[in-house]
């Protein structure tokens, strides 16, 4: 088959929420990290549909089987790379709605197919159209649009207040320990992410006895390497940027944040924001109702008002869920 793109293109064709419990870690040890896990041991269905899940979700998880059954694993890596720019859009328009609704479940469903090859019936494993079109997206960002992009690769785009933040040498790392800080926040507006990954479960020492405290389900824990560097770039642009260190958030502050799901271990991801695209880091700090972009990157100033941020963001989306071949 020539072109797995093109076969996706055939394919294709067929809250606010408020909580009162206040996030935080259970100790200040070196190894809060593990209190933010996101386990992939869910069981799942091949593909994994949802009778809650938009038309555009299904098609895109549905898309994901029907490629891998037909298309070889180098074809459909690559050819996302040299398809027209409509073409990709449209496959992104998909994939687009597979995360808005779980990319914990677009993560497990990964986990669970990791060897459906030896089923006979798969010639490709599903993830490598999710990946393939990332890496088209992020190698043709100038042509695809940088906004349009940092929408994409975001998993979660969501409006938070932080509640704690935790910084210090993580000895959870695999092989040499590194300086990391972890945050714990509460969701106010979920702009992009139906499902929150549920990962604010954490052991409570009590006076007399030990408790398992849960908390509510706008609770959300990222983190993110102390020194990381921001506007870094993806692959052959990687480096070309100057680059500045991730910023520090403190307790009481509020931001947007685009954050993605990433890969810890052989059973576990953690939630990292996008540092590779502006200086910002993926965390857009509000204050005094303006939005702090200091790399404009959303071309609306650096100090853009909280509700024309808001507003341009959402335009963006809806264009987004409209992309098809013209």
């Amino acid at each position: 088959m020539k072109n797995s793109i093109r076969v996706l293109g055939l394919i294709l064709a067929m809250l606010l929420c408020t909580n009162s419990s206040y996030a935080q870690f259970s100790t200040y040890g070196p190894d809060q990290r593990y209190q933010s896990y996101i386990y992939e041991n869910e069981t799942l269905s091949i593909p994994p549909l949802r009778t809650d899940m938009s038309k555009d979700c299904m098609v895109g998880y549905i898309a994901m089987d029907s490629i891998s059954k037909m298309v070889p694993i180098e074809e459909v890596l690559n050819s996302p790379l040299s398809t027209s720019l409509d073409s990709m859009r449209v496959a992104a328009r998909f994939m687009y709605a597979v995360t808005e609704y779980s990319p914990k479940l677009l993560r497990n469903y990964m986990f669970v197919t990791r060897d459906i090859l030896q089923t006979g019936h798969y010639l490709s494993f599903p993830a490598n159209s999710y990946y393939g079109l990332n890496h088209a997206i992020q190698s043709r960002i100038n042509e695809f649009g940088k906004d349009y992009a940092m929408l994409c690769l975001a998993h979660y785009i969501l409006r938070v207040r932080v509640d704690q933040v935790i910084s210090g040498v993580d000895t959870t790392y695999p092989g040499e320990p590194i300086p990391w800080t972890n945050v714990s926040c509460t969701v106010i507006q979920r702009i992009k992410g139906i499902y929150l990954p549920n990962n604010c479960k954490y052991e409570a020492k009590r006076e007399k006895s030990d408790k398992i405290q849960v908390v509510g389900d706008n609770c959300l824990n990222f983190g993110y390497p102390t020194f990381w560097n921001t506007n870094t770039g993806f692959d052959s642009q990687r480096g070309k940027n100057t680059s500045t260190t991730m910023r520090m958030v403190n307790p009481g502050e509020e931001y947007y944040v685009f954050l993605v799901q990433m890969a810890y271990n052989d059973n576990a991801d953690v939630l990292v924001p996008v540092n590779q695209l502006e200086t910002s880091g993926g965390l857009f700090k509000i204050s005094n109702g303006m939005v702090e972009d200091e790399s404009d990157f959303w071309g609306l100033g650096k100090n853009p008002m909280d509700a024309d941020f808001y507003t341009y963001i959402m335009n963006l989306i809806k264009n987004l869920k409209l992309w098809w071949v013209k």
